[in-house]
């Protein structure tokens, strides 16, 4: 009986573990999506006040 319960905690850790490592993936993925969205927009803007002076 305690087998079965420590592989059915093992399998339930393990998808834990699988969702936390995809859920930081797709975090790390939107953090550089932003930051390299607000860099290119500060290129921009810098661009543009450089071109009305």
């Amino acid at each position: 009986m305690t087998i079965v319960l420590c592989l059915k905690v093992h399998q339930y850790a393990k998808g834990v573990n699988s969702f936390l490592l995809a859920a930081y993936q797709i975090l790390g993925t939107i953090a550089f999506l932003v930051l390299v969205l607000g860099l290119s927009g500060l290129a921009v803007t810098s661009d543009e006040r450089m071109w009305r002076n």
